[in-house]
């Protein structure tokens, strides 16, 4: 578990969904092969966290951001190599309990720190 902590990334992202309440997060992994993105479901009465699912694929996916519903997954990755960063999604299932990779674009920079999502008028 201390080896698992230390992957961690820095910032952790809850959503509510009824009576359950998931915790997402990123970690510097360095290498596609090892997780990337780690989804836990919190017990609030006990605060006991349970990991339900990760994913591997995505290289320091270090910020992490959930859409409005729930249902979207966005990951900022840097790479340390010029204009190597990434912006990559995934479909979260909350009753499944499953991370599946969507997307994946380019940032334009090697190192994007924050990704944010607005909601568009017809949807995502």
């Amino acid at each position: 578990m201390q080896n698992l902590l230390k992957l961690l990334a820095l910032f952790i992202f809850a959503n509510f969904y009824s009576q359950q309440q998931f915790v997402f997060f990123g970690s510097y992994n360095w290498e596609k092969d090892s997780e990337g993105i780690y989804v836990y479901q919190l017990d609030n009465e006990t605060g006991k966290l349970t990991k339900t699912t990760s994913i591997k694929g995505v290289v320091n996916p270090s910020y992490i951001t959930i859409s409005e519903d729930g249902k979207y997954i966005y990951a900022s990755s840097e790479s340390k190599i010029e204009n190597g960063g990434t912006v990559s999604s995934f479909r979260f299932d909350k009753e499944e309990k499953t991370l599946k990779f969507m997307n994946s674009q380019e940032s334009g920079g090697e190192n994007p720190v924050y990704v944010s999502v607005h909601k568009i008028e017809n949807g995502w």
